[in-house]
């Protein structure tokens, strides 16, 4: 061969050479995408377990709040039931008159029966009495109204419409008045500006929230008896 020969032959096992060289990088490269690619399909199977892991175990959580919501409500039952045990005779008329949802009639028993409990009544019971009112027969009243009326009715009940309007210890000892109307108006008590307390009012389905227990409320004292009542439930921690 020649020299022009020699030199041509070289430069074509040169670039033979050069695109082996490519060949293999690139070969190289496919290699370490595909070991990539495995890696990320092995942590999306990862994730994909842990994801159905999650699943079930939300699934676990969803079913033991279930257990423990029924089991709440079971010792809640049990609590007024033991409650009731020590005051059946006491407290067997409110229960009655709730189940059959002759509210107004409970409404009436549920005065007396606070008033009993304390040798009061409307006309001679006092701030006094109230600020030292025990919380039993109150717990046990109140849990009552909640459970006969779905909620609906109850001191709890009526202490969450006065907070929700802003209301707190602060402003029953500073005895915010319009507070309070705003208070009656919520839970139906004040009626075009006139105060229901000594007028033949009726319950159904349409009353408002919170419109029960009233007599208990209505003594010669008008609004501040209100003050001591709301007072006494947030000291009690109702």
């Amino acid at each position: 061969m020649d020299d022009k020969s020699d030199r041509d032959l070289d430069q074509r096992l040169a670039a033979l050479e050069a695109r082996i060289n490519s060949y293999n990088q690139l070969s190289s490269r496919i290699e370490t995408l595909e070991q990539s690619v495995n890696s990320i399909k092995e942590q999306l199977n990862y994730l994909k377990s842990i994801t159905r892991s999650i699943q079930e175990l939300q699934q676990e959580v969803q079913q033991e709040q279930s257990v423990l919501s029924h089991l709440e409500a079971s010792v809640e039952n049990l609590q007024d039931d033991l409650l009731m045990i020590s005051d059946i005779d006491t407290f067997q008329s409110l229960q009655n008159f709730l189940k059959r949802k002759e509210f107004k009639e409970a409404d009436q028993e549920t005065a007396k029966i606070l008033m009993n409990i304390i040798n009061k009544n409307s006309d001679t019971i006092s701030p006094e009495d109230i600020e030292k009112y025990p919380l039993g027969p109150l717990r046990i009243t109140d849990r009552l109204w909640q459970k006969y009326s779905n909620g609906k009715f109850g001191f709890s009940i009526q202490l969450q419409s006065y907070r929700d309007l802003g209301g707190s210890l602060n402003t029953l000892i500073a005895q915010d008045q319009d507070l309070m109307f705003q208070f009656f108006d919520r839970i139906g008590w004040r009626q075009k500006g006139e105060l229901i307390f000594h007028q033949d009012w009726q319950v159904d389905s349409s009353s408002p929230t919170g419109f029960l227990p009233l007599s208990w409320w209505i003594t010669p004292y008008g609004l501040k008896i209100g003050n001591f009542i709301l007072a006494r439930l947030i000291k009690l921690g109702f």
